[in-house]
């Protein structure tokens, strides 16, 4: 739609022409990175994909994750996620780096969002065992505690006494004996 138009009228005595009217298209960014998941382990890496046009007139680019504006200054973490190189490269993930991404792009005309870059990082089980010494006297009962963290969940779990299982299942919530 952008171009030179001219207005022209006539009638039984004659023709006119208006002066040339210029129209400039004013377009904010357009990111054309739609909602998606990407599945991916620890220790490994990841680009996210912001394709954004047009890229030469932008004044700001930058991504957020989990709806916080992300610092990517750290080199040894990340890559691009810039006006120049608009796709975010992030190395050595570690569960931390799991959640929702979006690519926000400025121009003079506004701000575009990306649509959600989901971000499912998987790891192998975290253990924290809230009591490392536990003192009783015979017959009280005790309560040992071990909390998990896993992606994908875990799928069995056991306590060992002297290296002999004494209770195993896929709940780990719940153990008496």
């Amino acid at each position: 739609d952008a171009g030179s138009y001219v207005c022209a009228a006539s009638n039984s005595l004659g023709s006119t022409n208006s002066d040339p009217v210029t129209v400039t298209v004013t377009n904010v960014p357009v990111i054309s990175t739609p909602n998606a998941t990407i599945n991916a382990n620890e220790n490994q890496q990841v680009t996210l994909t912001c394709q954004v046009t047009p890229l030469n007139s932008l004044t700001d680019l930058y991504w957020t994750k989990d709806g916080q504006r992300l610092s990517t200054t750290n080199a040894a973490k990340y890559s691009g996620g810039t006006s120049a190189v608009p796709s975010l490269t992030i190395y050595s993930l570690s569960p931390s780096d799991g959640g929702a991404y979006v690519c926000v792009a400025t121009n003079q005309f506004g701000t575009t969002p990306s649509g959600n870059v989901t971000l499912n990082l998987q790891y192998v089980p975290r253990l924290t065992v809230t009591n490392a010494t536990v003192t009783s006297s015979p017959g009280d009962t005790i309560i040992l505690t071990c909390n998990v963290n896993a992606n994908p969940n875990i799928t069995s779990f056991s306590w060992t006494k002297s290296g002999v299982t004494i209770s195993s299942s896929s709940n780990p919530t719940k153990y008496s004996g």
